[in-house]
């Protein structure tokens, strides 16, 4: 796995980042990873590893044109009823 270049969009870096810090919380796959490489580093080298799962996680979605495996489907369902809610 690659890591965060310096000189890439410093907006999206951010992003994936706060994202990598929510999901390794939340998401059980990307808590195991991020527990993983921060007993053995440090915790923003964990937040990194995950940011960049996420970003390929992100591209194989966009490539594929599917939707995340690992999701759960209450809170997916919850969160689009929420969305209808809004746009309504």
């Amino acid at each position: 796995m690659g890591r965060m270049k310096k000189d890439s969009n410093k907006r999206v870096r951010w992003i994936l980042t706060e994202a990598a810090r929510v999901a390794s919380k939340t998401d059980p796959r990307m808590k195991q990873l991020y527990e993983r490489v921060a007993s053995r580093s440090n915790e923003n080298k964990a937040i990194v590893r995950v940011a960049n799962k996420l970003a390929v996680i992100i591209w194989h979605m966009l490539t594929k044109r599917q939707p995340y495996h690992q999701m759960k489907d209450e809170l997916y369902q919850s969160k689009l009823k929420k969305i209808h809610a809004i746009a309504s």
